[in-house]
């Protein structure tokens, strides 16, 4: 018998192990033992004592009766016991499982090894297939070593944080290099909590990349278990609860444990299970092709057949896109958390945030051959070769187009899109056009944009153009020619459409969209029957004429399209409601659309009253009934018929002089009017779309503080000057009617248009009159002062430096017009945001000589917004109690001009929450920032730019609290919405990531930090980053740096970062101070700790000047400054600068705040150094007991105190030493606030 064979034919071993203690190994193995033996295998179980967890904890609960003895004799030479047999009933079926106790590793090793101890092949253990090892953490290589001969098989498990699973993967590397005979690897994922969202997607990626290596195949031999609170702190075993054939819970997963281990590698993928909505069909049908290429089988089939099944062995579940799928459908595939479930994302949304736990396979803006490489990539197949055959075209957007973005609210249609599609297709054989009719708001536009998005992959070009006049469609053929680099002189349509008759760019499709006038579509030279390789479609309203074509008329919604649409915008809405408002709106569709935007707002304002969801629904559904019938009776009264689009205006209008817009406008002299106002310019400029920073602008908002003061007389200079400053008011405008469907507005894309359903657009119109002329009047002269441009760059320093000069030369504070002020406030801002320390002086300088003399005149909102500027740039400087004072000042002048809920109001609390946090108080910044976060999301919509950045500020203050989980969830989820908007190097997206690193830090993710950071210096946002942004970002990749191992490569970075902060910001700067504290924790993990203690002197006394002695971050100071002096031999002197800081972080954030924590971690090695171990054991117990209750019980920090307490126990004689590993101190962070 060959040494291969005589492996192979002894028992199975099995070793389970982890990096860390305490994650839930034990339960593991003993259910693994369970589901082995119902399917008959003979089953030992070999407990070693240090791991802490006893079996018959667990197998005690599945019988009544004590285990019996084998009747075998003691092991001989090994000093241990013959094993016990455990009789369990589970599940009304009696199983055995045998276990076997060992003392240590090295008893274990005796047992097991080769002389004089048995093998798995000893007629010992022949009774045995299976032999499963419980070994605790190795303590150090001679464990290791010790334990790499024994396995068949090992199991390395632990939870999804980064530092766990890089240290599981490097413990089964160095097993496996240790080993006499080659092993498997199989990676045990335990607790994956979807609610971690992006975090636990970007673990499982982790995880491929760490164990993709030891696999011996594709992809990560991985199996992953969810968590699951009622096994936790239980004795209670899955298996044994779950009955088999079990679906649910977490049995399957334990069912597929137990059959991997008799793998070597993972499963090949043989089956996809793609889940797809009507609206991507072409994709679907495209990814079909290529996965069956690839030897792959696809069930496809539509969200609503999903079951809620997890895919089994070899197989995988594509959703594709599933944005605007049912609540219900979202909620099935949100509960699901596995590693074979993939988010196929082609549209340019975020996924909906409950789904962002899922791995994600991104294709939007990419090639077919990217999209591909991407495709097999994410689902561990081959690379491949090229692609298949033309099985079905990509669905990209042909590189000719000028279609706008696609309705994701888009719903039914699917027997119209049947018929169009054969239209298309005869028509084309008749060399006709294809004729999409219906009546106003019947969805004739936005049928043909889906249609034109859905099958456009089937085209090269798809132009959209307006075709309401004949000049009209002229310019859409000019652009067309622009794009196509045509003449743009003579008969440009006639060049167009000769040009694409010749087929020069193979297929494509012409829209005419809201063909008014029949004699335009007789005009060969504007719009042509089709040509081969070409369709036209033309959408028109019904005629009395020929329409030329082959004819496909738009219905009105079904019941069941009417409910759908209802019943997912309003989640809540029952059947029976949803099928009364349809009704009630003649199931057209846009007053469909239109009521459910109603019912929405609506309800929230019913639920801000306490009342639940489905009462404030239902509630919202009746008061539309009536409210719908009353304004119909009344429009009724005054003619003879009224449609319904007049109606439902009304009805939308009503109820937005009620909004909280409307109440922010009634603090500008102005109400719900100035928002009529707006909603009837729109109307006048959406024929081709309305600029939104043309609406912002200067001009408009001074057009609109004319429109109040004419209509209410003269207004004070205080409202006025204001109104005219703030761009913000327009925007809780049109967010406003937005929120009812009058106008479609998109802040997070502010380049696009804002735009108005034509039918709406005529029927705003047709209600304004006799005043259209005098709106037209007051338009014409906004837009001729108006400066189409874009925003001005980032200034340079002699930029600055020249601006500087003229406000000073020119004295601008001492011009009393609101314009020239407000000038001067703009110029400040610009100065204030390069962060350097001679600009922020200047601004103060500046910024005193504006407050002296404008004060004389009364408090105006120029003044305000001057305190707040100065805030700022305070706040920059260190300067917090004058940053406090200026801020306070403009809070309360905002509070009494416009009362608690007002933009402006919110934006001061929120400056005001910066220096709060800034001077040490993060629980009360904490509770403003939250304020600020519900008031804006509110009156501005979740997608604003100031919604973003408030956001952003509270998730600082969430990390500076402790609450780095919620803080790292709400920044990722902006992170996420950014890049599927803008796409990877979207400006903002690049925004958001230096605090997420932090956020990454704070969690132990240390990977995540570094791989974050270095992608930022090295994209477009590190390019162009201020100075003192880049030095923030450095700092931050040095302490990575530092934790990840590499503490020579963070010194050099600090350094070099420290001499430029220096230089250019001044040593009391927080930049500056925060290199400095990072380098002492270079020089330290160096050994060079005279001068870490040097370096950390001077941030203490610097901080202590700056901030105070109480302040936070003087108090981390001083226990990096203990720590720096203990390990320089000086223990009596850290002892005292130890307990000051734990006093006064104690006191000021809290017992159970990880700063806290780390002093009790410092004071601990502190008493180790003075010789008292019994006071570093209560010390490090208390830390520990801290970490659990937060929720970081697998924090690396966590673990290193855990590390320590028991080398402080063997210390006192309670237990073993540590195998000789040194102690450790928790590495420290100014964080950047």
């Amino acid at each position: 018998m060959t040494a291969q064979e005589d492996r192979e034919s002894r028992a199975r071993v099995t070793l389970f192990c982890s990096a860390a203690e305490n994650i839930g190994q034990t339960t593991t193995l003993l259910n693994a033992a369970l589901v082995l033996a119902e399917s008959g295998r003979r089953v030992l179980i070999v407990e070693v004592q240090g791991t802490g967890v006893r079996a018959s904890r667990y197998l005690g609960a599945l019988t009544d009766r004590p285990p019996r003895d084998t009747g075998a004799p003691d092991i001989p030479g090994t000093g241990v016991r013959r094993p016990s047999v455990w009789d369990l009933r589970a599940h009304g079926r009696g199983l055995q499982l045998s276990t076997l106790a060992v003392a240590d590793v090295r008893t274990l090793t005796s047992l097991f090894g080769r002389d004089p101890g048995l093998t798995p092949g000893h007629p010992y253990f022949e009774r045995y297939d299976e032999i499963l090892i419980d070994a605790p953490a190795p303590r150090g290589p001679r464990e290791r070593a010790a334990l790499a001969p024994l396995p068949h098989v090992l199991v390395t498990c632990f939870t999804l944080s980064s530092w766990l699973i890089e240290g599981a993967a490097a413990l089964a590397r160095d097993l496996r290099r240790r080993a006499t005979d080659r092993i498997g690897v199989l990676a045990v994922g335990l607790k994956a909590d979807s609610r971690a969202n992006d975090q636990l997607r970007t673990s499982r990626a982790l995880i491929r990349d760490c164990f993709e290596d030891l696999s011996d195949g594709p992809g990560a031999h991985y199996v992953e278990f969810p968590y699951d609170p009622q096994y936790t702190e239980s004795d209670v075993l899955a298996v044994g609860a779950e009955p088999p054939g079990t679906q649910e819970g977490l049995r399957p997963r334990f069912v597929r444990l137990a059959a991997e281990l008799a793998r070597s590698r993972p499963a090949r993928l043989s089956e996809v299970t793609l889940l797809h909505t009507p609206r991507h069909i072409a994709w679907a049908e495209w990814i079909e092709a290529q996965l069956e290429s690839s030897g792959v089988r696809v069930n496809s089939s539509g969200f609503d057949r999903f079951t809620g099944e997890a895919p089994g062995q070899g197989s995988m579940l594509l959703a594709l896109s599933p944005i605007g799928v049912t609540p219900e459908q979202a909620d099935a595939l949100a509960a699901l958390s596995h590693p074979d479930i993939r988010m196929v994302l082609v549209d340019a949304e975020p996924l909906p945030r409950g789904l962002s736990h899922h791995e994600q396979v991104v294709l939007r803006r990419l090639t077919e051959p990217e999209a591909l490489r991407a495709l097999r990539r994410g689902l561990h197949l081959p690379s491949g070769g090229e692609l298949p055959g033309a099985v079905s075209r990509f669905p990209r957007l042909p590189p000719y187009t000028n279609l706008r973005p696609r309705n994701l609210a888009f719903i039914g249609r699917d027997p119209v899109f049947a018929k169009l599609r054969g239209a298309l297709a005869t028509a084309a054989v008749a060399r006709t056009r294809c004729v999409l009719m219906g009546p106003p708001g019947i969805g004739k536009s936005q049928t043909a944009m889906e249609y034109c998005h859905r099958f456009s992959g089937d085209y090269d070009i798809v132009w959209w153009v307006r075709a309401d006049t004949a000049g009209a469609v002229r310019r859409g053929l000019t652009r067309l020619a622009e794009r196509l680099g045509l003449p743009t002189v003579g008969d440009v349509p006639a060049t167009v459409l000769a040009h694409l008759r010749a087929r020069d760019h193979g297929s494509w499709l012409l829209v005419y969209d809201d063909v008014r006038d029949p004699a335009l579509l007789a005009d060969p030279r504007l719009a042509p029957g089709n040509a081969d390789g070409g369709h036209v479609l033309v959408t028109t309203r019904p005629t009395e004429g020929p329409h030329g074509g082959h004819l496909v008329e738009v219905p009105p919604f079904s019941r069941e399209e009417s409910r759908a649409l209802l019943t997912r915008a309003v989640r809540g809405l029952s059947t029976k409601d949803a099928g009364d408002v349809s009704a009630a709106v003649g199931h057209v569709p846009l007053m469909v659309r239109l009521a459910a935007a109603w019912l929405e707002d609506a309800a929230t304002r019913v639920m801000a009253l306490n009342r639940p969801r489905a009462a404030a629904v239902k509630e919202a559904a009746g008061q539309f009934n009536v409210e719908f019938t009353a304004e119909q009776d009344r429009l009724l009264q005054e003619h003879r018929s009224v449609p319904l689009a007049r109606v439902m205006l009304e009805v939308a209008l009503a109820s937005l002089r009620r909004s909280p817009g409307a109440e922010a406008w009634s603090q500008e002299r102005g109400d719900s009017s100035v928002m009529v106002w707006l909603l009837e310019c729109c109307a006048l400029l959406t024929e081709s779309g309305a600029s939104l920073p043309l609406l912002r602008s200067q001009q408009m908002r001074a057009a609109i503080a004319r429109h109040t003061t004419d209509r209410d007389g003269p207004a004070d200079h205080t409202r006025l000057s204001s109104l005219v400053s703030d761009a913000h008011m327009v925007d809780v405008a049109l967010w406003t009617m937005a929120r009812y469907g009058l106008v479609e507005v998109d802040f997070a894309r502010p380049d696009r248009p804002v735009r108005q359903h034509q039918v709406l657009r005529d029927t705003v119109l047709e209600r304004m009159g006799a005043t259209r002329a005098a709106r037209e009047i007051e338009l014409r002269a906004a837009i001729a002062e108006y400066s189409f441009g874009g925003p001005p760059g980032r200034p340079t320093a002699e930029a600055s430096d020249q601006l500087a000069r003229q406000l000073t030369a020119l004295r601008f504070w001492e011009d009393d017009q609101p314009e020239v002020r407000q000038r001067l406030i703009e110029h400040l801002l610009t100065l204030a945001r390069t962060r350097d320390e001679l600009r922020l002086r200047e601004v103060l300088e500046l910024g005193a000589s504006a407050e002296a003399h404008w004060r004389t005149s009364g408090s105006s909102a120029e003044l305000l917004r001057l305190h707040q500027v100065m805030a700022a740039a305070l706040r920059l400087l260190g300067r917090y109690a004058e940053a406090s004072r200026h801020a306070r000042t403009a809070l309360r002048g905002y509070r009494a001009a416009f009362g608690p809920h007002h933009p402006r109001t919110l934006l001061s609390l929120d400056a005001y929450g910066a220096i709060l946090r800034a001077d040490g108080h993060f629980a009360d910044a904490l509770a403003q920032g939250r304020s600020v976060v519900r008031g804006l999301r509110e009156i501005l919509g979740p997608e604003h730019l100031l919604t973003a950045q408030v956001e952003h500020n509270l998730a600082v203050s969430e990390l500076l609290t402790g609450n780095a989980a919620q803080a790292l969830d709400r920044l990722q989820d902006q992170l996420g919405r950014r890049r599927a908007i803008g796409g990877p190097d979207d400006e903002r997206a690049w925004g958001v990531v230096i605090t997420l690193a932090s956020a990454h830090r704070v969690l132990g993710q240390h990977r995540e930090s570094f791989d974050l950071l270095k992608e930022y210096l090295a994209g477009p946002g590190g390019a162009s980053a201020a100075f003192s942004e880049r030095a923030v970002t450095e700092t931050g990749l040095a302490v990575s740096e530092r934790r990840l191992g590499n503490p020579r490569g963070a010194r050099e970075r600090d350094s070099r970062v420290l001499a430029d902060c220096m230089r250019f910001l001044g040593p009391t700067s927080p930049v500056t101070l925060r290199s400095r504290f990072s380098l002492a924790g270079d020089l330290h993990a160096l050994g060079e700790h005279e001068a870490a203690a040097e370096q950390s002197a001077r941030c203490v006394e610097l901080l202590r000047t700056l901030v105070g002695t109480d302040h936070p971050f003087t108090q981390l100071g001083q226990m990096q400054l203990a720590t720096h002096h203990r390990s320089a031999g000086r223990p009596e002197q850290a002892l005292e600068g130890a307990l000051a800081a734990h006093e006064e972080l104690n006191a000021r954030l809290g017992p159970t705040h990880p700063w806290t924590l780390t002093a009790l971690s410092c004071l601990g090695n502190v008493h180790i150094a003075l010789n008292d171990p019994d006071e570093a054991v209560r010390l490090e117990e208390l830390a520990l007991d801290g970490y659990d209750e937060i929720g970081l019980g697998e924090h690396p920090d966590r673990a290193l105190v855990a590390a320590n307490l028991l080398d402080s126990l063997a210390r006192t004689g309670q237990g073993t030493p540590g195998g000789g590993a040194p102690r450790g101190d928790i590495d420290l962070e100014m964080s950047d606030v």
